[in-house]
Protein backbone atom coordinates (compact mmCIF):
# COMPACT_ATOMS: atom_id res chain seq x y z
CA UNK A 1 0.00 0.00 0.00
CA UNK A 2 1.51 3.38 -0.95
CA UNK A 3 2.34 5.82 1.80
CA UNK A 4 -0.19 8.64 2.14
CA UNK A 5 0.99 12.19 1.51
CA UNK A 6 2.74 13.67 4.53
CA UNK A 7 0.53 15.79 6.71
CA UNK A 8 1.11 19.49 6.41
CA UNK A 9 2.12 21.55 9.43
CA UNK A 10 -0.82 23.46 10.80
CA UNK A 11 -0.29 26.97 9.51
CA UNK A 12 3.35 27.53 10.39
CA UNK A 13 2.86 31.23 9.74
CA UNK A 14 0.22 33.10 11.69
CA UNK A 15 -1.06 36.49 10.55
CA UNK A 16 -0.85 37.86 14.08
CA UNK A 17 2.88 37.10 14.41
CA UNK A 18 4.03 37.19 10.78
CA UNK A 19 7.20 39.20 10.12
CA UNK A 20 9.32 39.53 7.00
CA UNK A 21 12.45 38.70 9.01
CA UNK A 22 11.48 35.02 9.13
CA UNK A 23 9.71 34.75 5.79
CA UNK A 24 11.01 31.69 3.92
CA UNK A 25 10.57 33.39 0.54
CA UNK A 26 12.55 36.43 1.65
CA UNK A 27 15.33 34.28 3.09
CA UNK A 28 15.50 32.18 -0.08
CA UNK A 29 15.72 35.37 -2.18
CA UNK A 30 18.47 36.79 0.06
CA UNK A 31 20.48 33.55 -0.19
CA UNK A 32 19.97 33.48 -3.96
CA UNK A 33 21.12 37.10 -4.28
CA UNK A 34 24.19 36.34 -2.15
CA UNK A 35 25.05 33.35 -4.36
CA UNK A 36 24.61 35.38 -7.56
CA UNK A 37 26.63 38.32 -6.22
CA UNK A 38 29.55 36.10 -5.21
CA UNK A 39 29.46 34.20 -8.50
CA UNK A 40 29.34 37.50 -10.41
CA UNK A 41 32.37 38.77 -8.47
CA UNK A 42 34.39 35.69 -9.38
CA UNK A 43 33.18 35.50 -12.98
CA UNK A 44 33.95 39.19 -13.53
CA UNK A 45 37.48 37.99 -14.34
CA UNK A 46 35.91 36.53 -17.51
CA UNK A 47 33.83 39.68 -18.09
CA UNK A 48 30.60 37.82 -17.31
CA UNK A 49 27.52 38.71 -15.29
CA UNK A 50 24.74 36.42 -14.04
CA UNK A 51 22.59 37.37 -17.03
CA UNK A 52 25.45 36.13 -19.24
CA UNK A 53 27.09 33.23 -17.41
CA UNK A 54 23.82 31.45 -16.66
CA UNK A 55 22.76 31.02 -20.32
CA UNK A 56 26.38 30.36 -21.31
CA UNK A 57 26.57 27.53 -18.75
CA UNK A 58 23.17 26.16 -19.82
CA UNK A 59 24.39 25.99 -23.42
CA UNK A 60 27.08 23.51 -22.35
CA UNK A 61 24.33 20.94 -21.83
CA UNK A 62 23.51 20.79 -25.55
CA UNK A 63 25.36 21.25 -28.79
CA UNK A 64 22.87 23.89 -29.84
CA UNK A 65 19.43 25.11 -28.95
CA UNK A 66 16.99 27.80 -29.88
CA UNK A 67 16.58 31.15 -28.15
CA UNK A 68 13.06 30.22 -27.07
CA UNK A 69 14.20 26.81 -25.82
CA UNK A 70 17.00 28.37 -23.78
CA UNK A 71 14.65 31.03 -22.37
CA UNK A 72 12.29 28.28 -21.27
CA UNK A 73 15.11 26.18 -19.78
CA UNK A 74 16.47 29.03 -17.67
CA UNK A 75 13.05 30.52 -16.95
CA UNK A 76 13.66 34.02 -18.28
CA UNK A 77 11.85 36.33 -20.65
CA UNK A 78 13.06 35.81 -24.25
CA UNK A 79 13.50 39.59 -24.64
CA UNK A 80 15.77 39.81 -21.60
CA UNK A 81 17.69 36.77 -22.81
CA UNK A 82 18.18 38.36 -26.23
CA UNK A 83 20.01 41.31 -24.64
CA UNK A 84 22.35 38.91 -22.81
CA UNK A 85 22.90 36.94 -25.99
CA UNK A 86 23.78 40.17 -27.83
CA UNK A 87 26.56 40.75 -25.30
CA UNK A 88 27.77 37.14 -25.44
CA UNK A 89 27.86 37.29 -29.24
CA UNK A 90 29.85 40.56 -29.20
CA UNK A 91 32.35 38.88 -26.86
CA UNK A 92 32.72 36.02 -29.34
CA UNK A 93 31.33 33.41 -26.94
CA UNK A 94 28.25 32.30 -28.89
CA UNK A 95 27.03 32.12 -32.47
CA UNK A 96 23.45 32.81 -33.53
CA UNK A 97 22.31 31.33 -36.80
CA UNK A 98 18.89 31.42 -38.39
CA UNK A 99 17.41 28.05 -39.20
CA UNK A 100 17.46 27.74 -43.00
CA UNK A 101 14.06 25.99 -42.95
CA UNK A 102 12.40 28.52 -40.65
CA UNK A 103 13.99 31.97 -40.51
CA UNK A 104 12.05 32.81 -37.32
CA UNK A 105 14.05 30.19 -35.39
CA UNK A 106 17.49 31.19 -34.13
CA UNK A 107 19.94 28.42 -33.19
CA UNK A 108 22.56 29.11 -30.52
CA UNK A 109 25.95 27.44 -30.31
CA UNK A 110 29.00 28.06 -28.18
CA UNK A 111 32.18 29.17 -29.90
CA UNK A 112 35.43 27.43 -28.87
CA UNK A 113 36.19 30.43 -26.63
CA UNK A 114 32.66 30.25 -25.20
CA UNK A 115 33.10 26.53 -24.45
CA UNK A 116 36.40 27.19 -22.70
CA UNK A 117 34.97 29.93 -20.48
CA UNK A 118 31.76 27.95 -19.83
CA UNK A 119 33.84 25.05 -18.47
CA UNK A 120 35.02 27.34 -15.66
CA UNK A 121 31.53 28.26 -14.48
CA UNK A 122 30.89 24.98 -12.55
CA UNK A 123 34.13 25.44 -10.60
CA UNK A 124 33.12 28.93 -9.56
CA UNK A 125 29.56 27.89 -8.72
CA UNK A 126 30.72 24.86 -6.73
CA UNK A 127 32.97 27.08 -4.63
CA UNK A 128 30.25 29.67 -4.06
CA UNK A 129 27.67 27.02 -3.15
CA UNK A 130 30.09 25.23 -0.83
CA UNK A 131 30.82 28.51 0.98
CA UNK A 132 27.11 29.07 1.48
CA UNK A 133 26.68 25.54 2.84
CA UNK A 134 29.85 25.63 4.96
CA UNK A 135 27.87 26.15 8.19
CA UNK A 136 26.01 22.89 7.60
CA UNK A 137 27.22 19.31 7.67
CA UNK A 138 26.56 16.98 4.72
CA UNK A 139 23.35 15.64 6.25
CA UNK A 140 21.96 19.13 6.96
CA UNK A 141 22.92 20.27 3.44
CA UNK A 142 21.04 17.33 1.93
CA UNK A 143 18.07 17.97 4.24
CA UNK A 144 17.97 21.60 3.08
CA UNK A 145 18.00 20.57 -0.58
CA UNK A 146 15.30 17.96 0.08
CA UNK A 147 13.17 20.51 1.94
CA UNK A 148 13.47 23.09 -0.86
CA UNK A 149 12.55 20.47 -3.46
CA UNK A 150 9.53 19.49 -1.37
CA UNK A 151 8.50 23.14 -1.02
CA UNK A 152 8.67 23.49 -4.79
CA UNK A 153 6.55 20.38 -5.31
CA UNK A 154 4.04 21.55 -2.71
CA UNK A 155 3.79 24.96 -4.32
CA UNK A 156 3.35 23.45 -7.78
CA UNK A 157 0.72 21.06 -6.45
CA UNK A 158 -1.13 24.03 -4.89
CA UNK A 159 -1.02 25.93 -8.18
CA UNK A 160 -2.43 22.96 -10.11
CA UNK A 161 -5.23 22.49 -7.54
CA UNK A 162 -6.14 26.18 -7.71
CA UNK A 163 -6.32 26.27 -11.50
CA UNK A 164 -9.85 26.84 -12.78
CA UNK A 165 -11.31 24.00 -14.79
CA UNK A 166 -12.74 26.23 -17.52
CA UNK A 167 -11.34 28.06 -20.48
CA UNK A 168 -9.85 31.57 -20.22
CA UNK A 169 -12.83 32.84 -22.25
CA UNK A 170 -15.20 31.45 -19.64
CA UNK A 171 -13.18 33.08 -16.88
CA UNK A 172 -13.53 36.48 -18.57
CA UNK A 173 -17.31 36.04 -18.72
CA UNK A 174 -17.55 35.79 -14.90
Amino acid sequence: MPNPLPTLPQDFYQSETYTQAFCVGRLIRKVFNSIVNQADEELAAFDLTYAQWFPLFQLTKSNSCTVLGLAKDIEVNPGALTRSLDRLEKKGLILRERNPLDKRVVQLTLTPQGKEIATRVPYVLSGVMNRHLSGLDRQASQALIDALQQMLLSGERKISHDMPHHSPDQALAH
